[in-house]
């Protein structure tokens, strides 16, 4: 049985079956918000696909939620992209994956163009730190300095359009000026930015923990399962050993 009606969502939250985004939606629920719920994946990839809809599966039975696919059928092989060769090449020399930010960010965008009373659109981030709040490590927070993108000390608080670094301002701010063309007044809001990973592996209840997608290598098993060296899977292995730990 849904926890609420699909008709009755008041936010929306951009879900990837990882654990930031998780935790988010356990925030959600649990401070009474009603999220419209989405994932974004390219029909090219059935394989990936399945690994996130199996956990997808598992948040929805476990909350009572609907977690809804927006599906890219793109007409090129390889994800959309002619020549994945050329492209693998331009991320590699910036050691940086194909970004996800302005894909799932401009979906959001759409979906809130289809629910004009919503104002508020959430995703999971965590520049708070990994073991402990400050620390130094979990996900960046960027500002330009002398006209290039330089890490910044994390915030002590949430994330809004109040307060964005340039990263995500530059993208975000954009977005939010067309939906005020059409009088909708939203927010991109990341509202545990400033928790550190074990927080928020701490967060989630043990039946979902199991559940968390978050490797980003999954070709080097076949897709049998997580390759265990990726970075996300060493951020994720470290957080649960602090967890078995006691920290």
């Amino acid at each position: 049985m849904n926890r609420y009606d699909i008709e009755d969502v008041d936010c929306i939250l951009a879900f990837s079956g990882g654990m930031d985004a998780t935790a988010v939606l356990q925030y959600l629920l649990d401070n009474g918000k009603k999220p419209y719920i989405f994932h974004h994946q390219w029909a090219s990839n059935p394989t990936i696909n399945k690994l996130v809809r199996k956990a997808s599966n598992k948040v929805e039975n476990y909350y009572g939620v609907k977690v809804v696919d927006w599906t890219h059928q793109v007409e090129a092989n390889n994800q959309g992209f002619p020549n994945r060769n050329k492209s693998n090449e331009h991320y590699d020399k910036l050691n940086l994956l194909s970004p996800s930010l302005p894909k799932w960010s401009a979906i959001a965008m759409m979906a809130n163009y289809n629910m004009p009373w919503i104002n508020e659109i959430y995703w999971g981030m965590c520049y708070g730190g990994m073991l402990k709040r400050g620390d130094g490590d979990g996900d960046k927070l960027m500002n330009y300095v002398d006209g290039k993108l330089t890490r910044i000390p994390p915030y002590e608080k949430p994330m809004d359009k109040s307060n964005y670094d340039d990263r995500h301002k530059q993208l975000f701010n954009g977005y939010l000026q067309w939906l005020e063309m059409f009088n909708i007044d939203s927010n991109y809001i990341a509202p545990l930015g400033h928790y550190s990973k074990l927080e928020l592996y701490k967060m989630l209840p043990n039946d979902i923990k199991d559940s968390i997608v978050t490797c980003i290598n999954y070709k080097k098993t076949k897709y049998k399962s997580e390759c265990g060296s990726c970075h996300k899977c060493k951020e994720l292995d470290k957080v649960k050993q602090a967890y078995a730990a006691g920290l």
